[in-house]
């Protein structure tokens, strides 16, 4: 799991940080392009705000592996030269940099349980921070050698197919309860009432 999200950490830093250059490249001016870029932050709001109300509803691994598609799919968008592909990919790299730490979190706990939870949620975050420090110099020093970010689109793409897969084959380690609307408090005092010790 932390190497799925340090690929995933590398590909979304990178795209961000290369979007405006990228679309200058693509003969917009600076300030199109900065406005194209806005739209990450405004889409980052609304990816953190719903990847913890889909969470509580949808299968972990099955929606951690559809937010990774979210930037395969802007990086896809990018290969194409458009002004309104620009703006879809902008909005869809905004939706997966607001949910994927919030996902890192909650696979944790998911997969883990509360046991060891800190000393394993800093190594996948080290492995997230390390991600994000190495994907934006790759992917400019692909720029230089090739002379276009297509390469770094097309390898962007594939390492993202590659971390989606990989969660989507996450498993909770034995002994760890599943998660439900009826857990954390409720599970709680669920077992204190069948023990005697809460009136109904």
């Amino acid at each position: 799991m932390a190497g799925a999200f340090a690929l995933i950490a590398a590909c979304v830093a990178g795209l961000i940080v290369h979007l405006v250059p990228l679309l200058v490249d693509r003969g917009l001016s600076p300030g199109s392009a900065a406005a194209i870029a806005g739209g990450i932050g405004l889409a980052a709001l609304v990816g953190r705000a719903t990847s913890g109300w889909l969470l509580d509803r949808w299968h972990p691994p099955l929606l951690a592996a559809g937010v990774v598609l979210l930037p395969a799919l802007a990086a896809l968008c990018l290969l194409g030269a458009g002004r309104q592909a620009s703006w879809v990919a902008a909005l869809l790299i905004g939706l997966a940099a607001g949910a994927e730490i919030d996902l890192l979190a909650y696979l944790n706990g998911w997969c883990f349980g509360l046991r060891d939870s800190a000393r394993i949620h800093g190594w996948l975050v080290g492995g997230f921070c390390l991600g994000s420090a190495l994907g934006p110099p790759l992917a400019g020093w692909v720029r230089d050698a090739t002379g276009s970010y297509r390469e770094a689109l097309i390898g962007a793409v594939a390492l993202l197919m590659l971390a989606g897969v990989s969660l989507l084959g996450l498993r909770r380690v034995a002994g760890v309860p599943s998660a439900g609307p009826r857990s954390g408090r409720r599970q709680s005092v669920d077992r204190l009432e069948k023990r005697g010790q809460v009136g109904t």
